[in-house]
């Protein structure tokens, strides 16, 4: 996950990682670990911005006993411009963000805080305007493999495996929104061009739950494809992926046949998020 989270930083922010393999194990659901990853990472990358930054990933054992139990400690630390005292004890209140409304939705640390709760844990967290964040999340041990298998996981709730077809006429961006969404469960298929889409999809229209597809493409456009998936299946939901400088309206996007769009780059939370959001509503 961290080599995912890591190709989408600026080349300004390092990423460095501290993991203890023999720290012990827990109970959790990896589609939400990952997202709790996701999360935090992002959050750092925002506070640090256009600047030169450092973020630092560390996994490991508690160091003391709390509740009679060991724990194990995911910390996230970045040298950002930090939270204001001010803002701290609601940080992780639902719908709260001092983020731009393109930038956060005020979730995110709100669905960690939750997902952590739900494992038995806690979080703590350091920080100072001007020097930066430390989250610590701590979650509690368990004594084997066996008693982990045994306490079962959860469903990561912005994840999935439904089939996904993803076109993109640039590789370099369907290796990425491949292992992005496949990291998260979801099944996908790469096309490179609206034609190879469209004739994946008209053999089997009722073979994939959702297609995302690039604006520009030569020959057969995002636009085009969409329609042709429409004629053939009317509530196969479509999500359009496009470049900064493409702009379009709810109301063009939703006569088009689109559920949703996405700007080129995407981060991860996003296209996450998006993706969740277009399969639950077409449920």
């Amino acid at each position: 996950m961290l080599k995912l989270i890591r190709i989408t930083f600026h080349t300004g922010i390092q990423l460095s990682e501290h993991i203890d393999e023999e720290c012990g194990l827990v109970v959790i659901d990896p589609v939400q670990f990952h997202q709790i990853l996701l999360n935090l990472c992002t959050n750092s990358a925002q506070s640090i911005g256009d600047n030169h930054g450092k973020i630092t990933v560390s996994l490991a054992k508690g160091d003391l006993k709390k509740q009679g139990k060991d724990w194990v400690v995911l910390s996230v630390s970045d040298n950002g411009e930090g939270i204001p005292p001010e803002y701290q004890e609601r940080i992780f209140e639902p719908f709260f963000t001092t983020k731009e409304k393109e930038q956060g939705t005020g979730m995110g640390l709100a669905i960690v805080h939750g997902i952590v709760v739900r494992c038995g844990g806690y979080i703590d967290v350091d920080s100072a305007v001007g020097k930066g964040t430390t989250f610590r999340l701590c979650f509690p041990c368990v004594e084997s493999e066996k008693a982990a298998l045994k306490g079962g996981v959860s469903t990561g709730v912005l994840g999935g495996n439904e089939r996904v077809i993803v076109v993109d006429d640039q590789e370099a961006v369907l290796k990425v929104m491949k292992k992005i969404l496949k990291t998260i469960g979801y099944r996908v298929t790469t096309c490179s061009s609206g034609q190879e889409a469209l004739k994946l999809f008209s053999w089997n229209p009722d073979g994939f739950d959702l297609i995302i597809t690039d604006y520009a493409m030569p020959v057969l456009s995002g636009l085009e494809l969409c329609a042709e998936v429409k004629k053939q299946r009317k509530n196969m939901p479509v999500i359009l992926s496009t470049g900064y400088g493409e702009k379009f309206s709810d109301t063009e996007l939703q006569s088009a046949g689109f559920s949703a769009w996405l700007t080129k780059p995407v981060a991860l939370q996003k296209l996450a998020m998006t993706v969740r959001g277009v399969l639950d509503h077409h449920n």
